[in-house]
């Protein structure tokens, strides 16, 4: 099971405060992580970090992110940890892979994925993906199939959820304009709702692990949900405050100054010791980060589960 992180502040952040430096760091995580269903520690499949560099306000546009994508493993790439050190951004996509078994470690199978200015990362398996996959693609417009380049379950979702955009929202989905965020909220939970009424059409028994993120460079969706949902739960975390630096104690922490919420940082698992800074994410929730730094959170709406025979 893959590991994730995402900051989205205020302020810019040093790719290395977020991505290298801290005592969990994401890189730490993709040799010793410590909550990944199964205890494999190793997430050395690949990796990849996407950022955003500014806000365009003209008329509401946005910038198309950056994305360094490696299939070494993270903790070993050097131009990786040089980069971290010079590159600066308010909104950061961190992901470090353990490829699915017979899943290609290719650079074009490596998150996050990018479409103009949207930016999307999976943390999680949908079982049995070969059974829905035809039933997917045949739902895109030829634009969407033809930008899929690698063979994860991942990309494809992502494009379904493109496809939902494109149907709902022609103006929005395919110019780089900023989108409502509840706009962005809406069509997640239609993706997550359509993979669900697919699997229970295929009566299959395997679990949808759909920890997904997507960002238009301004706003955040990330989910945290396992269909069915006795299933373990893909675990995922969040802090918000003020600043995430260095404390007193010599780790990371996230202070606060005052009231305000400047930064948060959703991430598979806490990146300090500061275990205090961290909160679970409950299981079939949401969390939406506004262009404004606000964090709400909402249960995903239900889809009622077929009765046990």
């Amino acid at each position: 099971m893959c590991r994730i992180v995402i900051y989205h502040g205020r302020q810019p952040i040093t790719m290395c405060d977020l991505i290298t430096n801290p005592t969990h760091s994401i890189i730490k995580q993709s040799y010793n992580s410590q909550e990944r269903i199964g205890k494999d520690p190793l997430n050395g499949d690949g990796f990849g970090i996407g950022w955003y560099i500014t806000h365009d306000d003209r008329e509401g546009q946005c910038q198309n992110p950056c994305v360094f994508l490696s299939v070494t493993p993270a903790w070993n790439n050097l131009n990786l940890i040089r980069l971290a050190e010079k590159i600066r951004s308010p909104l950061f996509f961190g992901h470090v892979r353990a490829a699915s078994p017979g899943i290609l470690t290719t650079e074009t199978n490596c998150h996050p994925f990018l479409f103009g200015h949207f930016m999307w990362m999976h943390n999680g398996f949908i079982s049995d993906f070969h059974l829905i996959k035809r039933r997917l693609t045949s739902l895109l417009t030829d634009e969407l199939y033809l930008q899929i380049q690698g063979t994860t379950d991942s990309e494809a979702i992502f494009m379904l959820f493109l496809n939902i955009l494109q149907s709902k929202y022609p103006k929005l989905a395919l110019q780089n304009l900023s989108v409502d965020p509840y706009v962005l909220k809406s069509v997640m939970e239609e993706t997550i709702h359509t993979l669900m009424k697919w699997k229970d059409e295929l009566l299959t028994t395997k679990t949808y692990h759909m920890n997904f993120s997507i960002s238009d460079g301004r706003s955040v969706i990330v989910t945290r949900c396992s269909y069915p949902s006795s299933e373990e739960g893909v675990s995922l975390y969040y802090a918000s405050g003020t600043q995430f630096t260095i404390g007193e104690n010599n780790d990371y922490e996230m202070l606060q100054t005052d009231r305000r919420q400047m930064c948060h940082i959703i991430a598979s698992e806490p990146l300090s010791a500061s275990l205090k800074d961290w909160i679970p994410v409950p299981r079939e929730h949401l969390i939406m980060l506004t262009s404004d730094s606000s964090l709400l959170m909402f249960p995903l709406s239900k889809i009622e589960e077929p009765e046990k025979i």
